[in-house]
């Protein structure tokens, strides 16, 4: 997956946040003090400039999610600090624009970061990567391998990472992550998306009993 430098960029007027932005809320401060008009609304998940919808992979495409959204989408990819990252990867659906591109590469600029355009694959590039190493920490802890502390550790002090892939499963959402190994699964159709045992009942866990009465 081949990353480039950005286009054009074109500063959107006004900015909409729908829902909780989730691992990305950390934009939403910077989005207020760039914006002081910007609304806060009930939604999916999204950010709305200009008739474009951006929002966070899911492990679907651009493409995929502007067919189901019934319009234009750019994604971005994960990243470790929102905040204090000098870099956002975004991928544009085949039904966007160039104008739409200008501006999802406008705001981002807008709010201090450098623009990089990847290919549109399922799950981009760092929440690919992300979900297939929370999944593979998830089965160690099934298979009674390490607890989950102990492959964070591992991890970190073993091979650098700035977060253990248990942790980086915290910050994003088992469930989150769960949804974009799914997605991915569907895609491409490969055993290594499986998502873990202990995922999925993490998930299920986590959620709320409802009364089927």
């Amino acid at each position: 997956m081949l990353a480039d430098e950005a286009g054009e960029s074109d500063v959107p007027a006004a900015v909409t946040v729908e829902g909780d932005l989730g691992p990305a809320s950390p934009f939403l401060p910077l989005i207020q003090a760039k914006w002081p008009q910007a609304r806060v609304v009930e939604g999916a998940g999204l950010l709305r400039v200009d008739g474009l919808a951006l929002a966070l992979t899911d492990g679907r495409t651009a493409t995929e999610r502007s067919l189901a959204l019934g319009e234009p989408v750019v994604l971005f990819d994960l990243a470790l600090d929102y905040a204090g990252c000098a870099r956002i990867a975004i991928a544009a659906a085949a039904q966007s624009s160039p104008q739409h591109l200008a501006k999802a590469i406008g705001l981002f600029s807008a709010l201090g970061k450098k623009v990089s355009l990847l290919v549109d694959a399922p799950g981009l590039a760092v929440m690919r990567t992300v979900a297939m190493l929370v999944n593979e920490a998830a089965d160690a802890v099934h298979q009674g391998i390490a607890s989950a502390e102990d492959v964070d550790a591992a991890m970190q002090k073993g091979v650098n990472y700035p977060v253990g892939p248990m942790a980086w499963g915290r910050r994003v959402g088992f469930e989150r992550v769960a949804q974009v190994l799914n997605h991915l699964a569907q895609a491409y159709r490969e055993d290594r998306y499986r998502t873990s045992p202990w995922l999925r009942r993490e998930v299920q866990a986590a959620r709320p009993l409802v009364a089927t009465r």
